[in-house]
């Protein structure tokens, strides 16, 4: 099913955690008073339905951040490999200078590994580097077992070789997964939003004339999460009518000051 980008857009940089909590303060508002809803454009089935999409929210937000720490976690993983083949990689070109000199029968040069210091951690091309030059670890397979413990040069790059694939391909799917479930949490935050305040509307109307029962439709823990933020992570809030705080005194015009004429004059010595 297609993201609504929307939703995405409006649930996008919201504490989502507090969305889902006033979520469910307001679900248990609307069934307190459904009837008095129901005749103002919010029905028993937007109730069950608001219901519904908080607890998907709080699912999707759990996977989002499953999905952030399995990507931390490839990506860890993912460097250690690389390193573990860098360390095989190092290994072998200090070797090599003494082998080939010693093996001149072989018909290899110390150029045929040239490019060792160029991959950079790179697991790609250090992935590459390896399946080049297994042919040559392979033709000195014999001489070069005494520099690696004794173990076979040739297994220890396809091991090294199998790991960095097995993490980089972890670590891509990993990387791909993370932004979709960023972007669902994104959109049923948005959703619950949306519902949130067509809740707020129908309360403020039912309640008409009452404003103590008003101010119950709220999104105050949405506020209040928001607050906390830093000014940087925050993004303006959604002109409604529930959500204006502007205050009587903020539209009040700013007391004249005088003007520079005024201010000269009145600092001008008596003659």
């Amino acid at each position: 099913m297609a993201i609504d980008q929307s939703l995405v857009s409006k649930g996008r940089s919201q504490p989502r955690y507090a969305v889902a909590q006033q979520g469910k303060v307001s679900v248990a508002l609307a069934k307190k008073y459904e009837a008095e809803l129901a005749g103002n454009g919010w029905s028993a089935a937007d109730t069950t339905a608001l219901a519904a999409d908080v607890g998907t929210l709080e699912t999707t937000c759990g996977a989002q951040y499953q999905a952030k720490d399995a990507a931390k976690a490839a990506t860890a993983v993912e460097s250690t490999s690389a390193e573990g083949a860098m360390g095989y990689i190092r290994i072998l070109v200090r070797a090599l200078p003494r082998v080939i000199r010693e093996n001149p029968s072989l018909g290899v040069s110390v150029r045929s590994f040239a490019g060792a210091g160029e991959l950079r951690g790179s697991s790609p091309a250090i992935a590459r580097y390896l399946v080049s030059m297994r042919p040559l670890v392979v033709k000195l397979s014999a001489q070069l077992t005494p520099y690696f413990g004794g173990k076979d040069p040739v297994a220890l790059l396809d091991g090294v070789k199998t790991s960095l694939d097995t993490a980089d391909t972890a670590q891509e799917t990993a990387r791909k997964t993370s932004p979709q479930q960023t972007a669902a949490a994104y959109e049923i935050t948005g959703k619950v939003l949306r519902q949130l305040e067509d809740l707020n509307r129908a309360g403020k109307s039912a309640f008409e004339g009452n404003p103590s029962l008003q101010r119950m439709f709220n999104k105050d823990l949405i506020e209040r999460a928001r607050r906390r933020r830093a000014p940087a992570a925050e993004t303006p809030a959604e002109s409604t009518p529930e959500n204006d705080t502007t205050s009587a005194s903020a539209a009040t015009p700013a007391a004249a000051t005088p003007t520079a004429a005024t201010s000269a004059t009145a600092t001008k010595p008596a003659a």
